[in-house]
């Protein structure tokens, strides 16, 4: 046994010493960081013990070289967990003979609770619907999510909506006040941002206790706007830095991999079927992880698609049958660092997982929302969370019910351009 791992991680804040037996003398273990960087090293002579430094939370964790009797022997690399957080790269024996296997499975368990520790899930929010919004409805929502084992919103964004600064504050204030996370992202496809403005908007709102920070940097994302890519550099400069995920999907994978310096990560759009597909592969997430080379990213998970807003010239359906059961499932396949529920209430796109608020509702979109309450789409959450965050779907439940949506119109009736005239039914059972 590796020590101690029983507890939770979040109680890993001081120095930890932890057994060695097993490795044989001059054993050494190298954990790297998400940059792929070597977190430092760390020399013990016993030949008993090995010292886990932790740094809570989103600051490097690292789990590094022992040396004894001033000597290592290596052995050949082993690479035993991987995460875009951080991972344990290799296992160099001792000069002992015995069977490092033994060894393998506690030390991988403990490192499975470090590279999971900063495991966090954010809902897309869009305040551009918010006008008028009051504190206690900021509270019902914030409240609600963090029921669902939601850590944070995403605040999408425009620029051309002046009670962003009024429900801004009201947003950090009151997710301040009750240990939930927030992050800027700022829509660059509805909205043109000058940099400005972006650097105004994050020095202001980065010294609330609720801005969601990563490497003590302030947690900063966008829909779209890989056309201004070029900004990025200076409101780093002017804001003191920041970690930087944006959603530039219309760039694809490898497009997003061509600007991999610009970036500490990435989040992912694409959460639902493409055209002519019936369900949701995850050849999108897997390229993603591949160009980020350990940078994290942050996966899609959605519920729902479905808009007809002339207007805004938008008239689609994805695919969504299965979807919310399929995406989370594949989230145990890709392991991402982070995920981002769309939405929380994008009430246009039928994407959304609460209540609507009938103010809210845009123009043209009453006919597919009106009467339909995705709330029970939440009730799952809470298992699927703590499994992710466990990095194991063997969780215990923590309710058990029944949950069940169903089409209101028959499948055939919307063909290419045509459009359904009611939305889809959900209904719940505990």
């Amino acid at each position: 046994m590796v020590g101690d791992i029983s507890a939770p991680i979040s109680q890993y804040h001081q120095p930890r010493l932890l057994s060695n037996s097993g490795l044989g003398e001059g054993a050494k273990v190298i954990i790297r960081g998400i940059e792929g960087n070597k977190l430092g090293t760390h020399h013990d002579k016993s030949k008993s013990s090995v010292r886990v430094l932790l740094r809570w939370r989103h600051q490097p964790h690292y789990h590094e070289r022992i040396k004894v009797n001033g000597h290592d022997l290596p052995y050949p690399s082993l690479q035993l967990i991987r995460s875009p957080s951080v991972y344990l790269e290799r296992i160099e024996r001792g000069s002992s003979d015995q069977d490092v296997l033994r060894s393998l499975l506690p030390l991988a368990g403990l490192c499975a609770q470090i590279a999971t520790a900063d495991r966090q899930v954010f809902a897309h929010y869009i305040v551009g619907l918010t006008s008028g919004q009051t504190r206690d409805q900021w509270q019902v929502d914030i409240s609600q999510a963090k029921a669902s084992g939601i850590d944070g919103f995403a605040l999408n964004i425009g620029s051309q909506d002046n009670y962003n600064d009024a429900q801004l504050h009201l947003a950090y204030d009151v997710a301040s006040s009750n240990g939930f996370s927030l992050f800027l992202s700022f829509d660059m496809q509805a909205s043109h941002w000058e940099a400005d403005q972006i650097i105004s908007y994050i020095n202001t709102y980065k010294g609330f206790t609720s801005q969601f920070r990563v490497n003590n940097l302030p947690v900063v994302s966008t829909f779209e706007g890989p056309s201004q890519a070029n900004i990025w550099p200076g409101v780093r400069a002017a804001t003191g830095g920041i970690f930087f995920m944006p959603d530039w999907a219309s760039l694809g994978a490898h497009g997003v991999g061509d600007k991999l310096s610009l970036i500490d990560g990435a989040f992912n759009w694409g959460a639902w079927p493409e055209a002519n597909q019936l369900t949701m592969s995850t050849g999108n997430d897997v390229a993603y992880k591949s160009v980020l080379n350990n940078k994290p990213y942050m996966m899609g998970v959605s519920p729902y698609f479905y808009t007809n807003l002339p207007a805004f010239n938008k008239n689609w359906y994805s695919s969504s049958d299965s979807l919310w059961f399929d995406r989370w499932k594949q989230v145990f396949d890709i392991n991402p660092a982070y995920i981002e529920i769309i939405t929380w209430n994008d009430y246009g796109e039928s994407s959304y997982i609460n209540a609507p608020i009938s103010r809210q509702i845009v123009a043209g979109a009453e006919t597919y929302v009106a009467g339909f309450d995705h709330s029970a789409f939440r009730f799952v959450l809470p298992y699927f969370i703590s499994a992710y965050k466990a990095g194991n779907p063997n969780v215990a439940v923590p309710r058990e019910g029944a949950l069940a949506w169903y089409r209101t119109t028959p499948a055939t009736i919307c063909s290419n351009g045509g459009k359904l005239t009611t939305g889809k039914g959900l209904a719940q059972q505990s």
